[in-house]
């Protein structure tokens, strides 16, 4: 989820504030492996949770008729959590790291007074968090994605 707004300082370049909302998960099948000196054997469910806020930098090339392209840029922080639930225990280390996100994208509005459109984008994030949850350790996060949504 990605809510972005922004004010436009010229008439190209616009500046702004953004809060993303990521949650990833995975189960992961039973299995035995070792917890200091002991073993536990169960199925889990492991989860990424991450939360990006901060500015946001948009440069469209156009801003004349109904089609926006632009290139724009995010930076900020993150707080994350990486988990694994194993039946009643929950394991988890939350971590805050530094967020870069550039994307390329485009508004398409259904008339020309712009009030309504749509929103398309295509985006690479990367954040620096690292976290460690039992044998399962992580250096930086980063996704890709594409985004659809609405343009007012």
């Amino acid at each position: 989820m990605n809510f972005e707004g922004g004010y436009f300082v010229t008439p190209n370049l616009g500046l702004g504030l953004f809060l993303n909302y990521h949650s990833n998960h995975e189960y992961i099948p039973r299995e035995t492996f070792k917890i200091g000196a002991g073993d536990v054997t169960t199925d889990q469910q492991h989860t990424m949770f991450q939360l990006p806020f901060g500015a946001a930098f948009r440069y469209s090339f156009t801003r004349e008729g109904q089609f926006e392209p632009y290139v724009s840029a995010k930076l900020g922080t993150e707080y994350s959590e990486m988990s694994t639930y194993m039946n009643v225990m929950k394991v988890y280390d939350r971590q805050w790291g530094f967020y870069v996100a550039p994307e390329v994208g485009m508004n398409i509005f259904f008339t020309p007074e712009k009030k309504f459109g749509l929103h398309v984008a295509a985006y690479y994030n990367y954040a620096t968090n690292k976290s460690k949850v039992l044998t399962y350790t992580m250096d930086g996060i980063n996704n890709w994605g594409v985004r659809f949504g609405v343009a007012f």
